[in-house]
């Protein structure tokens, strides 16, 4: 598998789904690069930039915004269930939005 995660660890990404087993690690390895990739394009911004943010590196808000979409993909593995249907959680959203780019003239 080549994806590799450039945030977040695999053992944050385990704690975050609660998982002490290595049977789902390439599923959780792919839900956690789907996620870190889904957050930087909301914020439509580089992860270079996102890194250098205020001299402090990478936000700590995206990486929970990362650990809890993640661990969505982890939990949700269809769009749509016969029981219910789940939305990505509106506090992704929130905790990505201070950081979206508005324009390309920041």
């Amino acid at each position: 598998m080549s994806e590799k995660l450039r945030i977040v660890s695999m053992e944050d990404l385990k704690l975050q789904m609660r998982v002490d087993f290595e049977d789902e690690d390439k599923s959780i390895l792919l839900y956690g690069c789907a996620a870190e990739d889904t957050v930087i394009d909301m914020t439509r911004r580089t992860l270079e930039e996102l890194n250098g943010w205020d001299g402090r590196g990478f936000p700590s808000s995206l990486k929970v915004a990362i650990l809890m979409l993640a661990s969505h993909f982890y939990r949700n593995r269809e769009p749509v269930s016969s029981i219910a249907q789940n939305m990505v959680p509106l506090s992704i959203a929130v905790l990505v939005k201070p950081y979206v780019k508005l324009s390309e003239r920041e």
